[in-house]
């Protein structure tokens, strides 16, 4: 995000919409697209065609097993150019290649290429050396053209490592049928990619919903360097410190808040940051995370200050009677990685959760409020 002026912001997107939600991001108050809008499609590094705005782009060289445009690399060429454009005004910029996530595709195995390794894992590996690489062209680009002072990175991910998913269907050695890859279930394992803490995607433990969140800008991050908070935040206060940072209101429907003192040192007041609150309903998806079985259960969680609290309600509903339900607490300043259920040892505290948990759940479908945005003139300046 480039440091406001008075003219508005100009935004762009790459890659991929949400599931089940086919509305076009031009639709969604974006001024440019590039990438594919359903999620299915996002399986596919050599696809077929990708959207470039209103226009679906036919890709004549990734025809059957062929594979002469590599998407992601048109995502970030893409990126550049809109950068390149946009050098002198405001934008938003939103860059989403399919890097890292099955199924292990890449041009090619890269510095791992002679590594005694399965070409699986080969593969796996040189995703996240060439997601490491694009941000870095990115940043790159930022400082070729003096923005850096000026401008505001966020690098993060949606979710912990995947190796069910993996074992299932991250192999890479077919352009566009996916098929099983137990070497980057093992590797997953062996490299341990979810950093210590249990389980992974799809999962409620930290191991599925704790990941990096690294905060970019030289003339905008607090000047410690290399610092890492302990504060606890999520991708729902994304939009409102960007608002914030921008000048302009956040829709009022959002359970985020700005913590935009946090990133800057700025104290107007402090950030006052609400309970953490995750919800996942019934999956047929294999439970490695040594909870209930997942197709029997719908499981939410909460977070506040060290406690995390991880509540599985049998079937659909998670109001069922609390005797019905399991309930684990977890302190993470001492657990990090959830294994010591301490319920019984803090039954005040279990009460206390229960309560937040039955409070956070919003029952679907999801009213949403009409987004006016105005300016609150309080846009960050240097």
């Amino acid at each position: 995000m480039r440091r406001p002026r008075p003219r508005g912001i100009t935004e762009r997107s790459f890659d991929v919409a949400n599931r089940g939600d086919r509305s076009h991001p031009l639709q969604k108050g974006f001024d440019e697209f590039h990438g594919i809008v359903v999620t299915e499609h996002a399986f596919q590094y050599w696809p077929d065609y990708l959207w470039r705005g209103n226009r679906r782009v036919r890709l004549s060289g990734n025809e059957g097993e062929s594979r002469g445009t590599y998407a992601p690399q048109q995502y970030l060429h893409s990126a550049l150019d809109y950068i390149e454009r946009h050098r002198d005004e405001e934008f938003f910029l939103l860059f989403t290649p399919q890097l890292v996530h099955f199924p292990n595709q890449v041009p090619d195995n890269g510095i791992y290429r002679d590594r005694p390794w399965t070409e699986d894992q080969k593969a796996y590996a040189a995703q996240h050396t060439l997601l490491d690489t694009y941000v870095g062209t990115i940043l790159d680009k930022l400082d070729e053209l003096g923005l850096a002072e000026d401008t505001l990175v966020v690098f993060t991910g949606d979710n912990g490592p995947t190796p069910n998913e993996h074992l299932l269907v991250g192999s890479g050695q077919c352009a566009d049928v996916e098929s099983p890859s137990p070497d980057s279930a093992l590797a997953d394992i062996l490299w341990h990619t979810n950093g210590g803490l249990r389980a992974g995607k799809h999962s409620l433990y930290e191991g599925g919903v704790r990941v990096p969140l690294i905060v970019w800008g030289p003339g905008i991050v607090r000047d410690r360097p290399g610092v890492v908070a302990d504060r606890a935040w999520g991708s729902v206060d994304l939009l409102p410190t960007l608002a914030d940072f921008a000048g302009i209101t956040p829709p009022r429907d959002v359970d985020g808040v700005s913590v935009r003192d946090w990133i800057t040192g700025e104290r107007r007041g402090g950030v006052e940051h609400p309970p953490l609150f995750w919800e996942r309903p019934r999956i047929g998806d294999q439970n490695l995370d040594g909870g209930p079985p997942s197709q029997l259960v719908t499981t939410t969680a909460a977070r506040t200050g060290r406690w995390k609290a991880v509540r599985h309600a049998p079937g659909d509903d998670p109001h069922v009677a609390d005797r019905l339900a399991k309930l684990e607490l977890y302190d993470l300043t001492k657990d990090r990685s959830e294994r010591h259920d301490v319920a019984r040892q803090h039954p005040d505290v279990a009460r206390r959760m229960q309560r937040l948990l039955r409070a956070s759940h919003a029952p679907a479908p999801y009213a949403r409020q009409a987004y006016r945005p105005r300016r609150t003139h309080g846009e960050w300046r240097r």
